[in-house]
């Protein structure tokens, strides 16, 4: 029996997901626009066997989950949801997709480190929860509101490598940013959520100086790995994960 995936959203114009789960060897993918009064009977009635879920439903679906992965739990949100006998298993996957952006993407250790995240939205929960699983030592959130603002320069200045969260920066924002790598004392990396331009403005900052600067692309593709494997049950090389990164910068327009 052929089985149907899609994306669940508001605004889903510009996705990407349908070119790379079609990478994947999934066809059978397609975007769902849906209105917030909507959401319920769409989950109800629709004959998917599994979808990725984006803004702004990842925290609304997590009352329709029969059970939800631990990650799911820690972070308070669901990207993926997965339907079995007893009805939606919800999972995040941005969590394996940024910790795959570290480790393989950038091949940076947060281990025994102090880290910076900025922004304390939805995406930044993702983060904090795969740092602390993968040993980070400190993270310090910074944001407009607070407790930590971008003027407590002290409580965040001497972090080894930041994460930008927010949607600063992203297009049609080119060149806009939260604050400058001035800030810090002796920054190893920059990870910036944002695909989109390529190159953000403290991005650039980080390549300046010459440390590791990497962009969300690598966490969009390897997340869309995962949820495909928890679609299919097919495991997807990191070969294979590559080769999407590749050709979506081609798609984004990146070479």
């Amino acid at each position: 029996m052929m089985k149907y995936y899609g994306l669940l959203g508001r605004k889903l114009s510009h996705s990407l997901s349908p070119q790379i789960h079609s990478f994947f060897g999934n066809d059978n993918y397609a975007c769902y626009e849906v209105e917030p009064d909507e959401v319920e009977a769409f989950l109800r009635e629709t004959s998917l066997s599994g979808m990725n879920v984006t803004v702004p439903y990842k925290k609304t679906v997590m009352k329709y989950c029969a059970k939800m992965s631990e990650a799911a739990q820690k972070i308070g949100s669901v990207n993926t949801l997965v339907k079995k006998t007893d009805g939606w298993h919800g999972y995040n996957t941005d969590y394996d997709g940024f910790i795959y952006m570290v480790r393989h993407a950038a091949g940076y250790d947060v281990c025994h480190k102090k880290g910076v995240i900025l922004g304390d939205g939805g995406a930044a929960a993702s983060v904090r929860t795969a740092l602390n699983d993968m040993g980070a030592d400190e993270i310090v959130t910074v944001s407009r509101k607070g407790p930590v603002t971008f003027s407590d320069r002290t409580k965040y200045r001497d972090a080894g490598f930041i994460v930008q969260t927010t949607p600063v920066g992203m297009y049609p924002g080119n060149g806009q940013s939260v604050l400058s790598l001035k800030q810090f004392d002796k920054p190893e990396a920059v990870f910036d959520l944002i695909y989109n331009p390529a190159q953000t403005s403290i991005l650039a900052e980080a390549e300046n100086i010459g440390i590791i600067a990497c962009n969300g692309l690598p966490m969009l593709v390897a997340q869309a790995a995962k949820a495909s494997e928890l679609f299919t049950g097919v495991y997807i090389k990191e070969q294979k994960i590559r080769e999407a990164i590749g050709l979506m910068e081609k798609e984004l327009s990146y070479e």
